[in-house]
């Protein structure tokens, strides 16, 4: 337990030291100024471009979910809002979990049956990576040399996920044998335990097998979600009156998003700030402190509405924030 919330404090601490990196690029007076001339409407309107684009992936969610347990949207949005303020809350992926212990409290399913749809679920977000691969090519883009290395670290996680995927599947028993051989290193008393929970994740992995409708189904909620999140930060340029191409921000956007995939300080506090002047100010060419006014503002705006609802899902679901600590006991019943 003390080792998590080291863990947190550490990435606060690191979050802290990136908010103060990103504010000795820009002048916070200027920023300030800006927030001054925001449009009321626009406002409204990203944040219901931006609260779609969760639902969206809540029905993606849905249907991978739907060779298991069958839940209604509402309870695949709210469970699925929950686990996002999970995550933004704690630096280690922890709202991934907290889904599947959440349709544990509400519908009984063990937590390991329900995790292989969390898993390809976040494997289909990384498909936004094809999308700004495609957009740097066409729009001839000289990324920062630090974004670049960003871009190769998600294409080798999402290379590794796609693998272990491809090869849990079509090797099952392999698969199985290869993580028996491990049992070494697990206590003698977990070792039946542990081996039923691999099995049954593994063969959970196999989502699409005779539903092929499912994985197109799937692949045409990811694109309308990337389109529906750029869409909601192409509104916030609108709101400060600040000029750009929608295809700019739609790269821009798409790789703050999957930069997600990779571990954040809490609530993405300096790291969103930073990753923004490095893509619209050095990467576009983009007056630095109008993008910094949009980013931090986009920040406060998000993270008010993440909390709002994520609130709201932990009380529709019946949590605490505390039991998603708890120490494995949700695992073991």
């Amino acid at each position: 337990m003390k080792k998590k919330y080291l863990t947190i404090i550490i990435s606060l601490i690191i979050g802290v030291l990136a908010l103060l990196l990103w504010a000795s690029f820009v002048d916070l007076n200027v920023v300030k100024q800006n927030f001054k001339s925001l449009r009321i409407e626009y406002i409204l309107l990203a944040s219901a471009l931006y609260i779609s684009a969760y639902f969206v992936r809540a029905l993606r969610w849905k249907k991978l979910l739907g060779g298991v347990l069958t839940i209604s949207v509402a309870q695949a949005f709210f469970v699925s809002m929950g686990g996002n303020l999970t995550n933004y809350l704690i630096p280690i992926r922890a709202g991934d979990l907290a889904r599947s212990i959440f349709l544990k409290k509400s519908t009984g399913v063990r937590v390991f049956e329900t995790l292989p749809s969390v898993f390809i679920d976040k494997l289909f977000d990384m498909l936004g990576i094809f999308v700004v691969v495609a957009l740097i090519l066409l729009l001839q883009i000289k990324l920062p040399p630090a974004l670049n290395y960003l871009l190769i670290l998600i294409a080798i996680l999402f290379i590794l996920s796609i693998l272990f995927l491809i090869v849990s599947v079509r090797y099952k028993d392999g698969v199985l044998k290869f993580f028996r051989r491990l049992s070494f290193i697990i206590p003698r008393r977990y070792e039946d335990k542990v081996e039923e929970i691999l099995e049954v994740f593994i063969s959970g992995l196999d989502l699409f097998r005779e539903r092929r409708g499912v994985l197109i189904n799937s692949i045409f909620y990811t694109l309308l979600a990337i389109i529906l999140d750029s869409l909601f930060f192409y509104s916030l340029f609108f709101a400060f009156r600040v000029p750009v191409n929608f295809l700019y921000v739609l790269l821009g956007y798409t790789l703050i998003y999957l930069s997600y995939a990779i571990p954040h300080p809490p609530a993405q506090i300096g790291s969103n700030e930073l990753i923004m002047v490095l893509i619209f100010g050095v990467g576009f060419g983009m007056e630095v402190d109008s993008v910094s006014s949009i980013m931090l503002f986009s920040h406060i705006l998000t993270g008010f509405l993440i909390i709002v609802i994520g609130l709201m899902s932990y009380s529709y679901a019946g949590m605490r924030l505390i039991n998603i600590f708890s120490e494995g006991e949700e695992l073991n019943e």
